[in-house]
């Protein structure tokens, strides 16, 4: 496993298999914030609730925040990150990086957010882009029972890797705040294998407008043999598909996808063959 893109985040097969990197886009949305724990605790605050509850713990070497897990009873720790407020209009996609070792369905770790100084809420399983949540409702006596979390053991764990998780926290206009939270929780006799449950390496707040290029999606079909693109667009404009196998060699696909409004979708149905180990695809707004 190796960084085959070289977008800088540790690859763990997704773009193999998928055969497209959701962090590779044609135009980069802006960084509305990011944090990487290098020199500190970047303004994130723990709380902890239960009988015998654990604190979450910022290490400084090598800069992360982690959950050890709990199996003294149910406890719920969280891990909030600072209020942003938006200084443009768009769409939001969370970017961050980390692993977990927890007890299998029962214990596990979700993603929320607060809007405008609203509930934190759950992001569904649906938001994800990328490695989203591995059990759909987690089944342990505890605050997050029913809920979808992030449980077992990530890929790379035993070896210090971590994976990069994207979601999509939906739209945003000028003036709004966001403010993000890590939920872990934990129930009675059991905790994960690994030591800690729960960690969290970096993290980034992206923002993408309606003039902006990502693309968010991507699914190969195993039984029809093709591969369908799905990306951010604007509408009336025009998109021309390229793939390689290198990234240094790029082949035409179509010259000119119009766009479907706010999201256009394409299909490549001519797939080379014999297969190579890798596919790589980009979208570029092009003439009609």
């Amino acid at each position: 496993n190796s960084d085959s893109d070289g977008d800088g985040t540790f690859s763990d097969g997704e773009e193999v298999r998928a055969g497209f990197d959701p962090n590779d886009i044609s135009e980069t949305p802006e960084s509305l914030v990011s944090y990487g724990f290098d020199s500190g605790e970047d303004g994130f605050t723990q709380a902890t609730t239960g009988a015998t509850p654990r604190p979450g713990s910022f290490n400084s070497t090598p800069g992360t925040w982690s959950f050890a897990g709990d199996n003294s009873g149910a406890s719920l720790n969280t891990l909030t990150g600072p209020m942003v407020t938006l200084t443009t209009s768009g769409k939001i996609h969370i970017h961050f990086d980390h692993r977990f070792s927890t007890e299998p369905l029962w214990d596990g770790v979700t993603l929320q957010a607060s809007k405008n100084g609203g509930a934190f809420e759950t992001v569904p399983a649906a938001n994800f882009i990328r490695n989203g949540y591995t059990a759909p409702s987690l089944i342990g006596a505890h605050g997050l029972k029913g809920e979808p979390g992030f449980e077992s053991i990530s890929l790379g764990y035993d070896q210090g890797h971590f994976i990069t998780s994207v979601a999509d926290l939906g739209d945003f206009v000028e003036g709004d705040t966001i403010q993000v939270r890590f939920a872990g929780a934990w129930d009675i006799d059991g905790v994960g294998m690994g030591d800690p449950n729960w960690e969290l390496d970096a993290m980034l707040l992206r923002i993408t407008t309606d003039h902006e290029l990502e693309i968010s999606a991507g699914n190969f079909d195993p039984t029809l043999g093709e591969f369908t693109l799905t990306w951010h667009s604007r509408g009336g404009a025009y998109y021309r598909i390229e793939r390689s196998s290198n990234l240094k060699v790029w082949t035409t696909v179509q010259t000119s996808v119009p766009s479907m409004g706010h999201s256009t979708s394409f299909s490549d149905t001519n797939l080379p063959t014999p297969a190579p180990r890798a596919l790589f695809y980009r979208v570029r707004e092009s003439g009609r």
